[in-house]
């Protein structure tokens, strides 16, 4: 058409329509390019949405399913045996080893014996019974209330071990969250006198274990409190970089609490 043109008015109005009709299509071509781009962002935000909100919980729901009830266990023990017990709540005449095992000796025995936020010394009599493959055993007090314990042979009455909050002697040590006697192969199939104090709604009970069982059962116990400790600790960082996102002061006091 330019070309064709004579006069030079007509040439510069025809390239000027060409340079419009060009700029109309490169316009028309950059809105459907963006129109795509809007499209497919908005897809991804979808995929993404229903990926964190649906996919993952789903996965990670799936995945513990499995870890509990299909993969082996990294502390595979033998059940402890709780051991009944004969109880007797102490008093301040009440002292000496031989006095409470003399009354012991009529009282009926229990699975475990209940403080009711009682801290007066509570006497323990049991027996614990002798393994066939002699291996080595250890009783465990697993209150976590109790805050000391002393032992004696009832038949010596000699004593075997004490062990409080600040430290332990002789065959007891602390386990867990509280105390174990190793007992010797002379101590089974035998009366053992225990006195323990303890703090808060204590439930005193007495479990005979195996002394590698309960070694492998101290080492989960400290695993699944390491992993309760940094539980807590993720949730009150969590919670502490909500604060600072959200510029809220009351975030940070959850946190310091956690």
């Amino acid at each position: 058409c330019c070309r064709q043109a004579q006069k030079p008015k007509t040439a510069l109005s025809c390239q000027g329509r060409i340079w419009k009709r060009a700029k109309n299509e490169m316009v028309k071509q950059a809105t459907l390019y963006r129109k795509r781009l809007d499209q497919l962002q908005h897809g991804l935000d979808l995929l993404l949405y229903a990926l964190s909100t649906y996919a993952l919980p789903v996965v990670i729901g799936l995945l513990s399913l499995l870890a509990v009830f299909a993969w082996k266990s990294q502390y595979t023990v033998t059940a402890p045996q709780q051991l009944r017990i004969q109880v007797m709540q102490g008093s301040v005449n009440l002292q000496e080893p031989a006095q409470a095992l003399a009354q012991l000796q009529n009282r009926p025995t229990s699975p475990f014996h209940d403080t009711r936020l009682s801290e007066s010394p509570v006497w323990l009599s049991f027996v614990v019974p002798k393994n066939p493959g002699n291996a080595p055993l250890m009783v465990e007090f697993p209150s976590r209330h109790a805050m000391d314990v002393s032992c004696w042979d009832g038949s010596t009455l000699s004593p075997l071990g004490s062990g409080s909050r600040h430290g332990t002697a002789g065959s007891i040590s602390a386990m867990k969250a509280g105390f174990a006697l190793d007992i010797g192969p002379t101590l089974t199939d035998r009366a053992l006198l225990c006195r323990t104090s303890a703090t808060g709604p204590a439930r005193l009970s007495v479990l005979k274990w195996q002394a590698a069982d309960l070694e492998i059962s101290a080492l989960e116990f400290h695993r699944k409190s390491g992993l309760l400790d940094g539980g807590i600790l993720l949730l009150a960082g969590f919670i502490l970089i909500t604060a600072l996102i959200n510029r809220n002061g009351l975030y940070v006091l959850f946190a310091a609490w956690l």
